[in-house]
């Protein structure tokens, strides 16, 4: 699905054919001690669940370049024996299917650095891909480059809560809007786990969208590996 031009949206993550890269953000890994440690029973599979809708993105994508795009890890200060054990067992997965991994660093990465360095990665704050910057999306950029058209963030975990009949669901979701004249893309969370923040409730869920640029943001549905668009987020409200 396309998102805006040159800009494609694979389950959770963005594709930028051209240059063979593949976004994805908040994964959050560690999550699921976290949960555990408050007595949250959570499903054995999650870990499977995860690496599954992984390896399905990148059947479609093919990337030459992964951008994992910010909060890679759960816990703000310290790194966890889990969180060890599962970024070391994510960046083994990655160099199967890609050429390069490129760490964007968020506001949960503060002692990601040791990982990083084992796996002889490079923690950068932004990423620019030909017209695109890509940073995790927690504060506004001091600057921005006046050849930079598209600006790439997560960090909102956004999702929308949609109703059919008396049911209702929470889906991920991206959105796709304006901020100072730049094209803006939100990506949601790759961990299954982690549901979101129902944009259609909290209109707070990023610094680069105010309450009225959120309504008019699209919003383009996750389900799985498919992607669908939804419209304007104005209207979708009840």
């Amino acid at each position: 699905m396309e998102l805006i031009g040159g800009i494609f949206a694979v389950g959770p993550c963005v594709w930028i054919p051209v240059n063979r890269i593949l976004v994805l953000s908040d994964l959050h890994l560690g999550f699921e001690e976290s949960l555990v440690r408050q007595g949250v029973l959570i499903p054995k599979s999650h870990w499977k669940d995860l690496m599954f809708l992984l390896g399905e993105v990148l059947k479609r994508t093919e990337p030459q370049t992964i951008v994992v795009n910010g909060d890679i890890k759960n816990e703000f200060g310290t790194i966890t024996r889990q969180e060890w054990d599962d970024i070391s067992h994510l960046i083994d997965f990655l160099r199967l299917h890609c050429k390069e991994i490129i760490f964007v660093k968020g506001n949960h990465d503060t002692i990601l650095k040791p990982i990083a360095e084992k796996k002889g990665l490079k923690i950068v704050k932004e990423f620019v891909v030909g017209k695109s910057l890509i940073l995790h999306g927690n504060t506004v950029p001091e600057s921005v480059s006046k050849d930079v058209k598209n600006i790439i963030v997560g960090h909102a975990h956004s999702a929308i809560r949609l109703r059919q009949g008396v049911r209702t669901e929470l889906f991920k979701c991206f959105l796709v809007g304006t901020w100072k004249k730049k094209n803006l893309v939100v990506i949601p969370s790759m961990n299954p786990l982690l549901e979101g923040s129902d944009v259609l409730q909290d209109r707070n869920i990023s610094p680069f969208l105010s309450k009225s640029s959120v309504e008019e943001c699209n919003v383009f549905v996750v389900d799985g590996v498919d992607v669908l668009r939804f419209g304007k987020l104005k209207e979708l409200v009840e």
